[in-house]
């Protein structure tokens, strides 16, 4: 496992997959979805598994790679951005999605979304704080 303590970021391993995640918000969720999977929730999902470019644009924001792939038990697919706060780029992004990308179903799970997930579930969810205790371990 790799660790950045500064920017707490590293590579864990959740569910028998191997990401480099990016904050320790988007680790909790990643072990969030699979506590998910296992409850028989979702089906599967994935951790930055595409790029949506937006061809028409030629300076600025060209494209987009959402935090997350779930796949719901029907097989139906959304894409999930955990944000701590907006700023313009991201705005752009997820604006830009709506319109070339119009049927794609994004769900933005920013400050006040992950509260609730973290008070309802971080004592249900197997791993919750797992890059954060893994930095403080490594001090």
């Amino acid at each position: 496992m790799l660790y950045n303590q500064n920017i707490k970021q590293g590579t864990l391993t959740i569910g028998n997959k191997v990401y480099r995640y990016k904050s320790a918000w988007e680790a909790n969720i990643a072990c969030y979805f699979e506590y998910l999977k296992v409850k028989g929730e979702i089906k599967d999902w994935e951790y930055e598994p595409i790029t949506f470019w937006f061809e028409k644009i030629k300076r600025g924001t060209r494209s987009y790679k959402p935090d997350f792939k779930i796949i719901r038990p029907d097989y139906s697919i959304y894409y999930v951005e955990v944000k701590g706060w907006m700023d313009s780029k991201s705005k752009t992004k997820l604006n830009r999605m709506r319109i070339y990308y119009p049927d794609t179903e994004m769900v933005l799970i920013d400050s006040k979304k992950y509260a609730e997930i973290s008070k309802n579930y971080r004592n249900l969810v197997p791993n919750w704080g797992i890059l954060e205790k893994t930095l403080r371990e490594n001090k």
